[in-house]
């Protein structure tokens, strides 16, 4: 009797959990800053031709993305700055004794954020604010892209547990060349971590680019190259409702990437693989020097 009992409440304490509306928005006063640790790690296997000639992958990279509010709008958004620091990749390219580690440039971004997520008015700028990308379109719009599926749009109202929504984003991953990003996502429920109560959001990021065409030229010689990629991501995401943050996020996936290569007066090379990418971002609780 006494079991039945006790067994009737947790059921029924987990049927009131479940049951929990919850309203999920950020909150982006002015003034709040954030600071988040990413690590990411890449694994994979191409084969070249007409070589047939394997080439390994692997590498990790690791940065520190912030946030800073700088003002609330009028129309309820929030104006963003963003910057990417203290960024360095390691690989261990084929034949190499050791890995190498290479650093990578700083750079901001600015943008507005709905309480819903949803952006708008991104403009990517380096550290100095001149404008280091200005002329390079493609490397701009993919950044965008990337720092958008990085984000949540939430729908309006209420949420429950088993609630799923899609997000479609449109991009010109290249000029002239738009592709579409598909975001399906799924609450999951609540957790704790790390003493905080947060809420579980499970996401599939999938993304198809049949063709892109570029025209490079290195050492005065015109290169045509052709690359298709097919992406799948799955994240999980903790959200802290009370504060309106992401506080931490595991990622893993697959990119499947073919590149054709072409320059004048050689045999076209083909190189066909995939690639893995596994990592996280945690946010932490100060600026990174007070971390050292």
């Amino acid at each position: 009797m006494r079991r039945g009992l006790v067994f009737g409440l947790f059921l029924l304490v987990a049927c009131l959990g479940s049951a929990r509306a919850y309203t999920l928005a950020y909150k982006d006063p002015a003034g709040t800053n954030r600071w988040y640790q990413n690590d990411i790690t890449m694994k994979g296997s191409f084969n070249a031709q007409p070589t047939n000639e394997t080439i390994p992958l692997d590498g990790t990279m690791k940065f520190i993305s912030s946030e800073k509010v700088i003002r609330v709008n009028d129309d309820g958004t929030s104006t963003i700055s963003s910057e990417i620091s203290d960024g360095s990749m390691t690989m261990t390219l084929p034949g190499a004794d050791k890995p190498m580690t290479m650093p990578f440039p700083n750079f901001s971004m600015t943008y507005k954020r709905s309480p819903t997520g949803k952006m708008s008015d991104m403009n990517i700028t380096d550290k100095a604010g001149n404008g280091m990308f200005a002329d390079m379109t493609g490397f701009e719009n993919q950044l965008k892209m990337f720092n958008s599926a990085g984000q949540f749009e939430f729908p309006e109202g209420d949420l429950k547990a088993g609630d799923h929504w899609i997000n479609t984003q449109s991009f010109e991953f290249m000029p002239g060349q738009k592709i579409d990003m598909k975001i399906n996502n799924v609450v999951q429920g609540p957790r704790v971590v790390d003493g905080v109560n947060c809420l579980l959001i499970n996401s599939e990021m999938t993304m198809e680019i049949p063709s892109i065409k570029m025209q490079i030229t290195e050492g005065g010689v015109n290169i045509s190259m052709e690359q298709s990629m097919s992406m799948v991501m799955k994240i999980a995401t903790l959200f802290d409702e009370k504060a309106g943050e992401i506080n931490r996020a595991l990622i893993n996936g697959a990119i499947d990437m073919t590149i054709i290569t072409l320059v004048p007066n050689t045999e076209k090379m083909v190189v066909k693989g995939t690639m893995t990418m596994s990592g996280s971002t945690k946010k932490l609780p100060g600026p990174p020097e007070v971390e050292q």
